[in-house]
């Protein structure tokens, strides 16, 4: 039997959908967690979330370290790859943080806690057209 293959969203349209979704949490104090589940609307459309990570829910300042990483891939031409070569000076700047020994620690912290966190979504995402695409995609980022 033939299942019917998830339709592949080229990956700015999965970063639009990614931003309209809001993964991270703007909260600076949150529980240690390693498995969250959130349901809420957005545009009058349900969507569901569940995230596992090692080393707890993304959040503070992870939202702006995902923002510089942004930055960098558009700045870099936004390689077909999907790679990001960059120093953790220049990851500092994009992510507009202070540069001190704190902002390299929280750099580091985020992406550690970036990368062990994973998703999945259920319904939520949307076409370039606007009209949903109702299957489930799980994902995580990647830095090395």
């Amino acid at each position: 039997m033939y299942r019917k293959k998830p339709p592949q969203l080229p990956p700015l349209l999965t970063e639009r959908n990614l931003d309209r979704l809001g993964f991270f949490s703007i909260q600076t104090r949150l529980f240690a967690e390693s498995t969250w589940k959130s349901q809420f609307q957005v545009g009058g459309r349900m969507v569901v979330v569940h995230g596992e990570g090692t080393r707890g829910r993304p959040h503070g300042a992870d939202t702006d370290i995902m923002l510089g990483l942004e930055q960098l891939f558009v700045a870099q031409g936004s390689p077909e790859d999907n790679w990001i070569h960059t120093t953790p000076n220049a990851l500092r700047e994009a992510a507009m943080m202070t540069k001190n020994g704190r902002a390299f620690r929280r750099i580091r912290e985020g992406l550690l806690r970036i990368w062990a966190a994973g998703f999945i979504v259920r319904e939520g995402w949307v076409d370039p057209t606007g009209r949903p695409v109702r299957f489930n995609a799980a994902f995580r980022h990647r830095n090395l």
